[in-house]
């Protein structure tokens, strides 16, 4: 199905500490598309206080629309009227036949915002499993972002339901696939009190670098001593796609949660990462959480997925009796043991046959689970650029896990639990997706506390730093916390359980090619305008966008819904979006994410969006840090890095040094067809400077840096602009252009640029 939404988007910048700076706002962004009877736009910012009746938000251009604030209901208003007005965000409604205008809000002393950039929101609606009534909620889901010849020109999206008894893949254009993976008999899961081959526990998909498909599986949470519940990892080759690969991680209730995939790890050799819950008797623990690997060329551990889990060894004094340094408490805990040992015992001779090799994490102390304890429970795995293993520490210590294959040295980095953000429980914040930075910073989602962080991986040098909290926070962690409500409590509860606050969380993240950290959020089920939606934070992170909430695109008549997922405190509610897994087309630019309990598949296209945007190919008049003072260096890319702050003291305004006709310059990397240039100029100081310049655009590398002859290269178009325009300066460009450049046409100031936007078809 295909939805039109207009969605324009204010963005708040960030000051180190994480809390928002007011009216410090970033380029917008618009969904465009038809079928909506209104077009919904969100600002997310600071400082909107609560507005009186009367306060205004205006559309400049071109039609100059007031949308003023009422206390009704906007569902029982037409268009243009207000959803909500809070602190820090702004929702309204404007008539479909706005796509393009800046936005201007009253409350505060006003706050301008960029000509939106433009996305198409698409909704796929999900398949279920073809074997049996079975939930299968969509939850993780990737892509392929590899460049020849591993990449992929179908642009296949692979998808991971959380239950599920086989896999999904979708090729745009065309319905999703079932992917079928066999099980044994009684099947390997241990989930709804019965032995099945149902997974309770698709958690995470990957892609490896050949363009091969990775998922996980498992089964239920379960009390303690729980035989036969037990975790496989899927390979699919798209190349061979009926021939999928099942390795069957050794153990019992081993709950492997994340993946990861590590190239090289010696030359010409891959492997796979994988965690495993600890695993308790009661009080007692029996193994403690740990992160293991298997070779992928490893031709002994390759099987169908019939081979069954029943152990061949049994459990004797405490030990399996076909690996006495593996602790058990029941036969099924020794499933495939005579298959892995502990790191230090690769290559002793009571280990020949190791194709799992273990490392044990020390426990960080016992939290209360499903009638048990546990002492960690990690969630998701990346491998860092040095190659160390990095996991969410979800269950634990509220933090992340760094492990050095080499040493075995595991290092524990402490997120804290901001207690305002999020309600008090053993997980504390809930780190649970994890992404690595271009720059090697680690970047985490923390569920609970509504938040996104990001590790300085610069500061690990010294031993003992970044491991401890300082007032409640860690040093070395940047913090941005998601705008909007943390709990939703219902109005007039019914029964009393449903006094309890529900939170609002952020789920998934990942990356795209420019370094903006994408997110998924679940509003509350219990809140009518849900804040489940979609954000991304900026590559700086210094700045955040939001999407509005899609509870405003409800499920059309007769739509298929999760029953799971009905609110009991309100069985006559509407099912409430609740975003899980994310993944951007580097190629495409496209977004997509799991609407979890409404059986959907949503994408993000973009349309016209920000061409400039963290392009490599930045040059300028002088050469990068550019001019330096107070500490601070006008870095040519600070120009395109997402954030239109103009006040130097925050490090984002490109400046040149007092040279004659000083400019900027920007390799867009290919033609585009081109709509608009905006130039933001610098704020505390000094706006007078961008004043007398040249904007030139062309398809082909200019071959001077005199704008006279510039002016005059066949095919160059040139826009002129004399007085200083203020704040911002915005001209149509309306023709195709690979090559942006901005000279002075003076010699005695400098050039500075708070940020340049470049729109475009891409």
């Amino acid at each position: 199905m295909l939805r039109w939404v207009l969605a324009l988007v204010m963005v708040v910048g960030l000051n180190a500490s994480g809390h928002a700076q007011p009216l410090i706002h970033q380029p917008a962004i618009a969904l465009v598309n038809s079928a909506a009877s209104f077009l919904a736009v969100a600002m997310t910012g600071a400082g909107f206080g609560t507005p009186d009746p009367g306060s205004a938000l205006l559309v400049l251009d071109p039609t100059g629309i007031s949308v003023v604030f009422s206390q009704d209901d906007c569902d029982s208003h037409p268009v243009p009227c207000v959803v909500s007005w809070e602190p820090e965000v702004v929702v309204v409604k404007l008539p479909t036949t706005i796509q393009r205008g800046r936005m201007y809000i009253t409350v505060g002393g006003g706050a301008l915002v960029s000509e939106p950039s433009r996305a198409q929101y698409w909704e796929y609606e999900w398949q279920k499993t073809p074997a049996g009534p079975i939930s299968s909620n969509p939850l993780a889901i990737a892509v392929n972002n590899n460049a020849a010849p591993y990449d992929d020109p179908l642009h296949r999206v692979w998808l991971n339901d959380e239950v599920h008894v086989g896999f999904k893949v979708l090729t745009p254009g065309s319905p999703i696939s079932f992917l079928p993976v066999s099980a044994p008999t009684p099947g390997p899961f241990y989930r709804g009190g019965v032995q099945t081959n149902v997974s309770g526990n698709g958690e995470d998909t990957l892609v490896d670098p050949y363009g091969r498909v990775w998922f996980n599986q498992g089964g239920d949470h379960l009390p303690p001593l729980a035989s036969g519940n037990h975790s496989r990892v899927v390979l699919y080759d798209p190349a061979s796609i009926a021939f999928p690969r099942v390795w069957n991680i050794p153990g019992n209730q081993t709950e492997t949660f994340g993946l990861a995939y590590e190239k090289d790890y010696e030359p010409g050799r891959d492997r796979v990462w994988y965690n495993a819950r600890s695993q308790t008797t009661g009080v007692s623990t029996i193994l403690p959480a740990r992160i293991g690997w298997f070779d992928t060329d490893d031709a002994t551990l390759w099987h169908d997925g019939s081979l069954s889990f029943d152990p061949p060894a049994s459990c004797t004094a405490g030990f399996c009796s076909d690996n006495p340094t593996r602790p058990c408490a029941q036969s099924s805990d020794c499933a495939h043991t005579d298959q892995v040992c502990w790191w230090n015992e690769v290559g002793s001779s009571s280990h020949a046959n190791c194709g799992f090799v273990e490392y044990p994490l020390e426990p960080v102390g016992s939290f209360p689970h499903f009638g048990g304890t546990l002492t960690s429970f990690l969630g998701h795995m990346a491998i860092g650029s040095d190659g160390s293993v990095w996991a969410a520490d979800y269950w634990g210590q509220s933090g992340l896990v760094r492990l050095d294959p080499v040493s075995a040295t595991v290092t524990r980095y402490p997120l804290g639990d901001n207690a305002g953000r999020g309600p008090a429980t053993p997980r504390g914040a809930a780190p649970w997706e994890i992404s690595i930075a271009r720059n090697g910073d680690v970047v985490v989602g923390e569920f609970l506390d509504f938040s996104a962080s990001r590790l300085d991986v610069s500061q690990l040098g010294p031993p003992g730093a970044c491991e401890s909290l300082i007032g409640g926070a860690n040093p070395c962690v940047t913090t941005i916390d998601i705008p909007g409500p943390l709990t939703a409590v219902p109005p007039s509860p019914s029964p009393p359980a449903c006094t309890n606050p529900e939170p609002y969380v952020l789920h998934s993240l990942n990356l795209d090619a420019y370094g903006s950290t994408w997110f998924t959020t679940w509003g509350s089920p219990r809140d009518p305008k849900s804040r489940a939606t979609v954000g991304f934070v900026s590559p700086r992170w210094n700045s955040l966008s939001l999407f509005p909430p899609l509870s405003l695109y409800p499920l059309a008549p007769g739509e298929a819904v999760n029953n799971a997922c009905l609110d009991p405190c309100f069985p006559s509610q509407p099912v409430a979006p609740l975003l899980a897994g994310i993944a951007v087309d580097d190629s495409t630019g496209d977004t997509w994410f799991a609407d979890y309990c409404r059986w959907r598949l949503g994408r993000l296209s973009p349309i016209v969006t920000n061409l400039a945007l963290a392009r490599p190919g930045v040059v300028a008049s002088m050469s990068d840090p550019g001019l330096c003072f107070f500490g601070i260096c006008g870095t040519a890319s600070n120009a395109i890095d997402g954030d239109i702050d103009g006040n130097w003291a925050n490090e984002s305004v490109a400046h040149s040094f007092f040279t004659n006709k000083p400019y900027w310059q920007v390799d867009l990397g290919n033609s585009f067809a081109l709509e608009e240039l905006e130039l933001w100029n610098r704020t505390d100081c000094c706006a007078a400077r961008l004043q007398n310049f040249d904007v030139f655009v062309s398809d082909n590398p200019f071959v001077s840096t005199d704008p006279a002859v510039t002016a005059m290269q066949p095919g160059v178009l040139r826009i002129h602009q004399g007085p200083a325009p203020g704040r911002v300066f915005a001209s149509p460009i309306n023709r195709s252009g690979r090559y942006i450049r901005i000279q002075l046409l003076g010699s005695s100031d400098p050039l500075q640029l708070a940020e340049v936007l470049v729109y475009g078809v891409r």
